[in-house]
């Protein structure tokens, strides 16, 4: 996130929009960004956010207006408030105008959800959330190392296997990063000869059963010797 935005101009703003929307943008809007706030942590913060999801533009085609009120929302989100209180904050106006129509507590409701799961906003939720594990990563390392120590160290057999199995689980590769190997196995021509040269032995099994040169047992207990020049060996044990 950047850092000490006290305001935004005209050009700073074009520079983080696509280029479909930079005709879009008038010093009008500047001015109505810059003073939305009149709180300067509240303004900074907003101006800050601006910035900092502004790569969400890049995945469609998004009204550079329906952006700012959605990083107006999830900022309110981030503060704790809850989607209602959030909603209203972001539009007084809206709200003022549902509650004149006598809207009930379940349309607002209605209303209210429908924004919050809408794509842009979950977009803009998803980089401002910091994963746990990324948030507790100092937590995390401390476990590792005290579950390490316990392995070599400790007392009980039991409790030095089942560290070791921990530590096994929690240090193993990610599956993800498993499904990204290439895994593609190409057939050469010695699977070929092992499928022929197998093909043939059952053939040459099923002519000995006719003629009554082998039977059922002896064939049960055949074994088969590797193939030399593509001859199929086999031998009774």
């Amino acid at each position: 996130m950047a850092n000490n935005i006290t305001s935004l101009d005209k050009d700073q703003l074009i520079r983080i929009l696509p280029k479909g929307m930079k005709n879009s943008i008038t010093d009008k809007m500047v001015d109505t960004i810059n003073t939305i706030f009149t709180d300067p942590y509240e303004r900074e913060a907003y101006l800050e956010d601006i910035v900092s999801y502004s790569s969400v533009l890049q995945t469609g085609k998004i009204r550079i207006g329906l952006y700012l009120d959605a990083v107006r929302f999830v900022g309110f989100k981030m503060k704790g408030d809850t989607n209602q209180l959030a909603y209203i904050k972001t539009f007084p106006d809206r709200y003022k105008h549902y509650m004149n129509k006598g809207l009930t507590e379940n349309e607002l409701t209605s209303h209210v959800s429908h924004y919050a799961n809408a794509g842009l906003v979950n977009k803009i939720l998803e980089q401002s959330i910091i994963p746990g594990w990324i948030f507790n990563q100092h937590v995390y390392q401390e476990a590792i190392v005290r579950l390490a120590d316990s392995m070599r160290s400790a007392n009980s057999e039991r409790v030095r296997m089942e560290a070791a199995n921990n530590l096994i689980n929690h240090l193993k590769m990610p599956e993800i990063a498993k499904m990204q190997l290439d895994v593609n196995v190409k057939e050469d021509n010695s699977i070929q000869e092992l499928r022929e040269a197998t093909l043939l032995l059952a053939k040459q099994q099923k002519d000995m059963l006719e003629s009554g040169i082998a039977s059922a047992k002896d064939i049960a207990h055949t074994t088969i010797l590797p193939a030399i020049e593509g001859e199929c060996v086999w031998e009774n044990t």
